[in-house]
């Protein structure tokens, strides 16, 4: 089957929306007015046919025609009433024969996936990545890690209108620029200064932002030391062949792949395009969300904070005020789950500081209600900073949408099986918590890191509350028995945060 043939037996469908659809706006923590005009990028579909172009004319076994399981996930995906239901049409309707082209033609093993198992930071709606292999340094053995190659906001067509979207954007943006305040922004300022966000934070070069009915992608690069972004023409749904929004999402993604591979300093071997490759597509949602020992960035990137700290905690001269001027640097990937955690720097005035980075995206309102509950905890634990727990040192907001916390480092996460200073430090540091009315909520070996000397500390208050006598005891026994089992020969195995398994006892 040639790729035309292909691409034109799945265009995809209208939508059809249902009656009384909810109202979806843009979340109101984005501001945008720190974003960059949006440039054009003029040659966006030549270079898309010149990705096709060595293929144009070969026959592809492995590719088929539209299957019945194929109509009937599109029937199944048209109807829509919320933004999840346009996230779900885009990642089947459209995401299904776009993995089907990069994995049967391209020998690309990708497909659309969920952001928590594919980029560090942030929450984009879905991140079209790919799987990727590299040496274990250590081992020598390969490691299959998740590679993002796009960040793709959804938005819905009935609340926000994208046509002519650079020429609105680039005005909306001069008056956000003049206005003393983001109240005034527009959702479509809002929602490309979110996918700017999410490529920015993560080093992403490309991004895309969709309603289904017209989307529109993003590239971000250097040009004389300063980013220039730029936006590709509208793709709209009804567009077909190697114009449609298929071939564009496919396009756009395997430049990407040509780019990561070529680009100096990222690890690996470097790859070309393979054609015909007959391995199925299958993202491996085991894979890691980042390479082990690579930074978060290529390159270490320093972000400024809106408006300096909310709170600052450092003492000395001049150091009380709110900065002007202050940055972080985001270095070395540790985790992610709700939050993503990095090793990084503070940077104020002439000083720099070694930090821990917590980074909450406030897009979600649940996400940020357990932000605000974690922060609230900190505070409650004041006494304990710097001899039980982290020193808090500084909390801000960046573009409105990520909080970051910034925590002191104690030291590196508590080996297994643990030593028995270990058992003599954690009950005293659950009651010392305790001690200021707090429950931890999540004790876990995870949850306690070593630092020089055997000195542990406690760590992760995001599932922490306010509790009474009942909940201290209760958590004390639990923590007794955890603790029982791990010195037995037990030790509790960490929940994913990529499969979500369930807790379990793991003999060692």
């Amino acid at each position: 089957m040639k790729l035309i043939d292909y691409l034109e037996a799945h265009s995809p469908p209208s939508l059809v929306i249902r009656e009384s659809p909810t109202r979806e706006v843009v979340s109101n923590a984005v501001d945008g007015h720190r974003c960059p005009e949006l440039g054009e990028w003029r040659n966006f579909w030549g270079e898309i046919q010149a990705i096709f172009n060595r293929f144009k004319n070969r026959e592809f076994k492995a590719l088929k025609e539209a299957r019945e399981g194929f109509l009937w996930n599109n029937r199944l995906h048209r109807n829509v009433s919320s933004g999840r239901d346009v996230q779900l049409a885009v990642s089947n309707i459209v995401g299904r024969p776009v993995g089907e082209i990069l994995g049967r033609v391209f020998g690309i093993d990708a497909g659309f996936g969920d952001a928590r198992v594919t980029v560090k930071v942030g929450d984009p709606d879905r991140v079209l990545f790919a799987l990727r292999e590299q040496p274990d340094s250590t081992t020598g053995n390969c490691i299959f890690f998740n590679e993002a190659l796009l960040a793709i906001e959804v938005k819905v067509s009935w609340t926000l209108d994208l046509k002519n979207l650079r020429a609105l954007y680039n005005e909306e943006l001069r008056d956000a620029r003049m206005a003393t305040d983001n109240t005034g922004q527009s959702e479509l300022l809002r929602a490309v200064a979110q996918v700017y966000a999410y490529m920015v934070v993560n080093n992403l070069a490309y991004g895309a932002l969709t309603t289904y009915d017209s989307t529109y992608f993003f590239h971000l690069f250097e040009d004389g030391g300063k980013p220039r972004f730029e936006v590709s023409p509208e793709v709209k749904q009804e567009d077909n062949g190697y114009r449609s929004l298929v071939a564009a999402f496919v396009g756009v993604s395997a430049r990407c792949w040509l780019d990561l591979r070529h680009s100096p300093g990222v690890p690996g071997k470097t790859q070309t395009l393979v054609s015909g490759a007959p391995k199925p597509v299958a993202a491996n949602p085991k894979a890691q969300a980042v390479a082990p020992d690579q930074n978060l960035f290529k390159v270490p990137v320093t972000v400024s904070l809106d408006n300096g700290f909310d709170l600052f905690t450092e003492s000395g001269p001049g150091l009380d005020r709110c900065f002007a001027e202050v940055a972080v640097t985001f270095e070395r990937f540790i985790s992610r789950n709700l939050a993503s955690t990095s090793h990084g720097s503070l940077i104020y005035g002439q000083h720099t500081k070694a930090v821990i980075l917590k980074v909450y995206d406030l897009s979600s309102a649940d996400i940020s209600r357990v932000c605000e509950k974690e922060i609230e905890i900190h505070s409650a634990l004041s006494l304990l900073q710097g001899t039980h727990i982290p020193k808090l040192w500084a909390i801000g907001t960046l573009w409105g949408l990520f909080k970051i916390i910034a925590m002191e480092p104690c030291g590196v996460p508590v080996p297994t099986p643990p030593s028995l200073e270990f058992y003599e430090q954690a009950p005293k540091l659950i009651s010392a918590v305790h001690s200021q009315g707090v429950v931890h909520g999540d004790f876990a070996l995870r949850n306690f890191t070593v630092s020089e000397g055997n000195k542990y500390w406690l760590i992760d208050f995001n599932s922490s509350r306010r509790g009474n006598l009942k909940d201290f005891q209760r958590e004390q026994c639990a923590a007794d028995e955890q603790l029982r089992r791990m010195k037995a020969g037990y030790i509790i195995k960490p929940a994913s945060s990529i499969t979500r398994t369930s807790k379990r006892a793991t003999k060692l």
